[in-house]
């Protein structure tokens, strides 16, 4: 899909969605020295408006609407209604000696109902460092609520007030569940979507996602086509909306994965994190590109803020798979074996968790252990045994050796 198809029409992302849910983030109210004489509220607030609206799948109010409400006693069903906001979320820091506390609370906008409550902790030893990483923690502390509360509404409407962005909250539990069958339900809903409004990044840079879900789990009869796809998907999402995180960490995990073009993957997934650096999925696909060229350390870095940043996400069981497939290229089989477990514990559909966790276990001498879950992976998977470590796009050559001669040991071909 190039960017002359749709004639003058500008991208769909680039403009305000009718559908979106509206969202508006009040002032945090302060309490502590340091914080209050440094502004440090109001800066916080601004940068948590600015990333809620990066993330493209919300209509986020103004920060210049938002901001008036300092110290307002106004009911949060008023402010939800002068603001055309159909969800508040509002917070409170407080500092004790070096220590901070924010606390936010996602309110119903129309009646003011508490739907949900987070705290962040962190320490104040240093300000910049802390307001960039409490800032992403809190932005998808927030997004996963709102997200599964938009999920409920989407379910509940009638077929015929389906739009592309409903339509697009109905595929998620399916993409999460990687149940076969529910996989194939949520491409249908994915492609509704497209058809609904094919200017819409979202839908498009989703169903790429999935479609590298199903090659990655063994599920397309004809790989080459579905590689194809996944592609074209990504690319017409970013020719839509080059600011688009989740299409630029699909096309590089893509450009890794399928082409083996490890530099074209990183300079996709700088784009990524430029765009959205709260996008924990972004931080756990280039970990895995950085695992395969051999740069463990930097990968265990990425694989832990990928977690740090979206620790009660859907789809946990993926970062917890790149930590521990990380772990392993770094030589740690213990810790590997125990991030491994966590992921399947998360998800145990997911065949990429069991045929590195039998790796690792190879590693530890543990192999009649390894082929037991590599003999799960075959049930999910067929044909595992047979692949051994080939479809891997393992770049490093010594990683790559040790991985397939660990597989073998769990009794797969090397």
């Amino acid at each position: 899909m190039s960017k002359s198809s749709g004639g003058d029409r500008p991208p769909a992302e680039r403009l305000p969605r009718s559908d979106l849910p509206s969202v508006a983030m009040l002032p945090y109210r302060a309490s502590g020295d340091v914080i209050s004489c440094h502004g440090f509220a109001d800066g916080i607030t601004a940068e948590i408006i600015g990333s809620l609206r990066r993330l493209g799948m919300l209509f986020v109010i103004n920060a210049s609407s938002s901001l008036r409400y300092h110290h307002t006693r106004l009911p949060i069903s008023e402010i939800g209604r002068v603001l055309g906001a159909r969800y508040i979320v509002t917070g409170r820091i407080t500092q004790t000696g070096q220590r901070l506390s924010f606390v936010q609370h996602l309110h119903d906008g129309a009646d003011g109902t508490l739907l949900w409550t987070d705290e962040v902790r962190a320490h104040i030893s240093d300000l910049i460092e802390v307001q960039t990483r409490i800032v992403a923690q809190i932005v998808n502390g927030i997004v996963a609520p709102l997200t599964d509360l938009e999920i409920e509404r989407a379910v509940a409407m009638p077929p015929a007030d389906l739009g592309a962005y409903h339509l697009l909250l109905q595929a998620l539990p399916g993409l999460f569940s990687l149940q076969r069958h529910r996989l194939e339900q949520a491409g249908r809903l994915l492609d509704g979507a497209i058809q609904a409004d094919p200017y819409f990044a979202a839908p498009l840079a989703m169903k790429a996602r999935l479609n590298s879900l199903r090659i990655g789990q063994g599920w397309v009869a004809d790989r080459a086509s579905a590689e194809e796809e996944a592609i074209r998907l990504s690319a017409a999402a970013i020719d839509l909306d080059p600011r688009n995180s989740l299409a630029l960490a699909t096309a590089g995990h893509l450009s890794a994965f399928l082409k083996r073009d490890c530099n074209k993957a990183f300079e996709l997934f700088e784009r990524a994190l430029i765009c959205c650096p709260n996008d924990a999925l972004a931080w756990s696909l280039s970990s895995i590109t950085h695992t395969y060229c051999g740069q463990a350390a930097e990968a265990r870095t990425r694989a832990g803020l990928a977690i740090r940043l979206s620790p009660k996400d859907r789809g946990i069981f993926h970062s917890y798979f790149c930590a521990g497939l990380a772990a392993y290229a770094d030589g740690d089989y213990a810790e590997a074996v125990r991030w491994l477990r966590a992921s399947i514990a998360e998800n145990t559909r997911y065949t990429s968790s069991y045929k590195v966790l039998a790796a690792a276990l190879s590693g530890l001498g543990h192999a009649s252990d390894a082929g037991r879950i590599i003999a799960l992976a075959e049930r999910l998977e067929p044909g595992v045994r047979e692949k051994g470590s080939r479809s891997a796009p393992i770049r490093d050559e010594e990683l790559k050796i040790r991985y397939a001669r660990h597989l073998q040991m769990a009794g797969a071909l090397a």
